[in-house]
């Protein structure tokens, strides 16, 4: 079980207004993970009811074990009712007519027990208005049109055979009830819901107009994995018709189907044309459709490619840094690492985390309410929500990016040190009006191969945590500039590259004339 917070508080209902406080001892009474209690057989007729609104205490018995009981608040069934006392629902209007008075349906304790006699109920006019499903009467019947109690409230479930689902569930205020009284004094109960089956919505919108069928609503595609509809952005649907067409959502209404992905839609008729057969807008769905396993792949691959461009950045944070501090007024390089140290540490970092993630994702963890899952293509090819995101991405991000701008930073500042303490490298004669030696150029040439690293590599990093910035902070079109940067990179290289190499060898041209013409000399 989960672990949940303990409030200490003596239980208070509210009796003046129905609100009846009910005792029940060990064994009539379960505890449920997620807070609230049920009633067990031994509690009686209200066996089945959940409640939230409890208290618990615990006492030594006789026998100096320990036990419980429990005090419940059990709210009186508050009923919408369509009309006001002495009306009755005739072709959908509020009509004169003999109505049991209290108004006093069957309701159950639990959606899946037999009703029970409440001692107290009570009831409001809600009428109900439909706009586009007409409104159906459902006579309740035991296990096929029942009302139950809830924590939410009173709910209404109908097993409803002709539907997409079995069990239809509506609360307050999808349905009200009506009563009528019967001439031999017993009452007949019934509820209005705005209903219509995939029948009447296919015949109301294609009996006279072309029309094509979505299975998921607006806003919605098909996951593979989970067999149902989930939300997602790139759930458009616009498919190309020469005439104006209604759109039907919901399955095909037929007993059996299977999905396929080679097929044409006519766009005059709205038919589904497969290779052997032609199908109208009631045999078919089309939409768009997720698979929950290319979605995982996706995600590995974006997450291990992310990650990897960071890994790389601060190894090349680090190597300038390492030079830089090494050079200080020596202007001496350091002892090189092998190159595969930076392959090992750049690609096995990101690879451990995913291989984690990946790990977690199909890892059953119910008994461990701590552990984050990472939810991978749960509603996309990506983490499920903001702390998945944030401890298998934005966290390791955060991190390196945290230790880049260290790196950065004591960069920047030996820079600046070694610009005030190597003045006499930027010029070509030293204090006695001689000229500066090769070894100078050398050493100048080599400072300055560095320092332009380091504003690169300055750059590089600024944009990257400008691009990570964007993903949380809107507008996208305030990160345009840094996008722009971002995207040029390469360039940037190549050309800071090129003109690094020219410069570089007509300094040695420079300098092998300077040696020829001392030679001469």
């Amino acid at each position: 079980m989960a672990e949940r917070q303990v409030i200490i508080k003596d239980l208070e209902c509210d009796t003046e207004n129905g609100v009846m406080m009910l005792n029940f001892s060990r064994g009539q009474f379960r505890l449920r993970d997620r807070g609230d209690i049920v009633l067990s057989e031994e509690a009686g007729q209200l066996s089945g009811l959940r409640t939230g609104d409890y208290c618990i205490t615990h006492s030594l018995d006789e026998h100096r074990e320990l036990t419980w009981t429990v005090k419940v608040c059990v709210d009186p069934q508050n009923i919408p009712r369509c009309c006001p006392p002495g009306q009755a629902m005739k072709d959908n209007v509020c009509r004169p007519a003999r109505t049991p008075e209290p108004l006093a349906p069957p309701i159950s304790a639990d959606p899946y027990g037999p009703a029970v006699s409440w001692p107290h109920i009570k009831t409001y006019e809600k009428p109900l208005h439909c706009s586009v499903e007409p409104m159906k009467d459902l006579p309740l019947i035991p296990r096929v049109s029942y009302l139950a109690s809830h924590t939410r409230g009173l709910v209404h479930i109908w097993n409803a055979e002709e539907t997409d689902y079995k069990f239809q569930y509506r609360f307050d205020p999808k349905f009200c009830v009506d009563g009528r009284q019967n001439l031999d004094g017993s009452a007949s109960y019934s509820v209005k819901v705005c209903f219509e089956s995939p029948m009447e919505q296919h015949q109301r919108l294609c009996s006279e107009k072309v029309c094509v069928r979505k299975c998921c609503a607006m806003g919605e595609i098909m996951d593979n994995y989970l067999h149902s509809c989930v939300p997602s952005s790139a759930a458009e649907f616009a498919p190309l018709m020469n005439t104006e067409y209604n759109r039907v959502i919901g399955q095909p209404i037929c007993d059996y189907f299977t999905a396929i992905t080679d097929f044409q839609l006519s766009p005059v008729t709205g038919h589904l044309a497969t290779c052997n057969t032609t199908l109208p807008p009631s045999d078919y769905c089309i939409d768009m459709f997720s698979d929950r396993d290319g979605n995982i792949s996706n995600a590995i691959l974006k997450q291990f490619g992310y990650l990897s461009a960071f890994f790389w950045l601060s190894v090349l944070c680090f190597d300038v840094w390492r030079i830089f501090r090494s050079l200080n007024n020596r202007l001496r390089p350091p002892r090189p690492i092998p190159p595969y140290i930076y392959h090992i540490y750049a690609w096995s970092g990101p690879f451990v985390i995913c291989s984690v993630t990946l790990g977690l994702q199909y890892v059953v963890a119910d008994d461990v309410p701590w552990l984050i899952k990472p939810h991978l293509g749960q509603y996309k090819c990506w983490f499920g929500a903001g702390m998945e995101q944030l401890v298998f991405f934005y966290l390791h991000i955060a991190i390196l990016l945290f230790a880049n701008c260290l790196f950065i930073g004591h960069t920047y500042w030996i820079k600046r040190k070694m610009d005030g303490s190597l003045a006499a490298l930027r010029g070509n004669k030293n204090g006695n009006g001689e000229k500066t030696a090769p070894v100078v150029h050398s050493k100048r040439n080599y400072y300055s191969e560095f320092k332009t690293k380091f504003l690169l590599l300055a750059l590089m990093s600024s944009c990257w945590v400008a691009d990570v910035l964007s993903w949380q902070i809107p507008p996208p079109e305030l990160w345009a500039l840094t996008d722009i940067l971002n995207t040029l990179q390469g360039f940037f290289i190549f050309v800071i590259s090129t003109e690094q190499n020219y410069v570089v060898r007509i300094f040695n041209v420079f300098q092998s004339y300077d040696v020829v013409l001392t030679s001469v000399r």
